[in-house]
């Protein structure tokens, strides 16, 4: 099973949009600073590298991958952008599925084995989440009503 974060609007787009917005804000404080207030410039150029920094640290947080494998022995999740960033093996018979609500009641999943206690599709959002849990309780009852008829 393999989750990431919806990026409908993608990083191109989101160039488009600041650029759109730089030119407005940057036409108004050159204008600001031919009458004297020699300040905006100074920060509307500092305000639009800011929102660009930002946006793009969230468009690369949209492209991270969380991949969850199940098989008959052991839980595996991995998660990276690009690259493998981390990897966890647990065992299937002693991992579980532990649900939590943070203080904002927002849905909060993870994998537990023994004393590991895995966070999984945190960057998923609240819908997203419940849709992960539904599947994975699907999936988790197909394993146990398979081996219950193999024993």
């Amino acid at each position: 099973m393999t989750l990431s974060p919806n990026n409908a609007f993608g990083w191109r787009n989101n160039l488009r949009f600041i650029a759109c917005l730089s030119l407005i804000s940057l036409t108004s404080a050159i204008y600001l600073f031919t009458i004297g207030a020699t300040l905006v410039l100074f920060f509307t150029v500092i305000e639009l590298s800011l929102l660009t920094y930002l946006t793009y640290r969230i468009c690369r947080r949209c492209l991270t991958r969380e991949i969850i494998e199940l098989s008959e022995t052991e839980v595996t999740l991995e998660r990276g952008y690009r690259r493998l960033e981390f990897r966890c093996s647990m065992e299937r018979v002693a991992t579980r599925i532990e649900v939590d609500r943070d203080r904002w009641k927002s849905l909060q999943l993870f994998l537990v084995c023994r004393q590991n206690r895995v966070p999984i599709g945190m960057e998923l959002n609240e819908a997203d989440r419940e849709h992960l849990l539904r599947q994975l309780r699907i999936l988790v009852d197909g394993y146990q009503n398979r081996f219950a008829i193999l024993s």
